[in-house]
């Protein structure tokens, strides 16, 4: 189980919910290009449990927290940054 922080912020200000965390994972697990990705191959689904609370269900033992710390497409943005067509970060393109 994880808990979120009680009033963590994203960079952009809006609130760090655990739904906001599902649709990040929603977003890149199982896809072919995050193969490489050992958590990508574990988690088998991702429970919300409560505003604040998930439940990632492995196939097996294993240890996630290493995984989902140092990688990217790991790194967890705020829900208007993620996919195709989001905001940039900083500046923008080519300022």
């Amino acid at each position: 189980m994880f808990k979120v922080r009680p009033n963590s912020l994203f960079h952009d200000g809006t609130p760090v919910s655990a739904e906001a965390i599902h649709m990040h994972f929603k977003r890149w697990l199982g896809l072919q290009e995050h193969a490489w990705i050992p958590a990508s191959r574990r988690i088998q689904r991702i429970i919300v449990e409560g505003a604040d609370s998930l439940r990632f269900e492995l196939d097996r033992p294993y240890a996630l927290l290493p995984d989902l710390c140092a990688i990217n497409p790991c790194a967890i943005a705020a829900p208007k940054r993620q996919g195709a067509g989001a905001e940039p970060v900083g500046s923008g393109p080519y300022s």
